[in-house]
């Protein structure tokens, strides 16, 4: 008698607990766009960090790096949703503390559009791949009002 009281207690506490929808909704969307920011961001990094420098005297120093999403979506001025993001790295292989916040910036899902900041301008995320980006100059990353 008494594992079913247990058991009964159990069954309906889980039903009070159980997070709502929406909860749910945002969990799969934070979780999507972090996957796109260890492609587009993280895994570009560590690839970059792989490569030989031919005209360097150090050992290369190779990152592991950790994504957190920072924000709830926000809207910008032009009314495009975007999430800010943090990038944490520490060196391979360290069980040391994690350098936060070595990489800001901001995702727009819905375009795939990735800034990363510098200073208080962003740049698009395409520098990381060596290509030549100049600061944006639009509105990015800030919210509306």
């Amino acid at each position: 008698m008494r594992l079913t009281q247990i058991a009964l207690l159990f069954t309906l506490g889980c039903g009070v607990v159980a997070p709502p929808a929406q909860a749910d909704d945002d969990r799969a969307d934070s979780s999507g766009v972090k996957a796109q920011l260890r492609r587009d961001v993280v895994d570009v990094l560590a690839q970059r960090d792989g490569e030989h420098r031919s005209f360097s005297r150090g050992m290369p120093r190779r990152m592991t790096r950790r994504v957190r999403v920072t924000s709830a979506p926000l809207r910008d001025s032009r009314g495009h949703g975007y999430v800010t993001f943090s990038v944490d790295a520490r060196p391979l292989g360290s069980s040391g503390a994690w350098r936060r916040d070595s990489l800001t910036g901001c995702i727009y899902p819905d375009a795939g559009a990735i800034y990363l900041g510098s200073g208080t301008m962003y740049r698009p995320a395409a520098f990381l791949l060596g290509e030549k980006t100049d600061l944006v100059s639009d509105p990015v990353c800030r919210p509306a009002g």
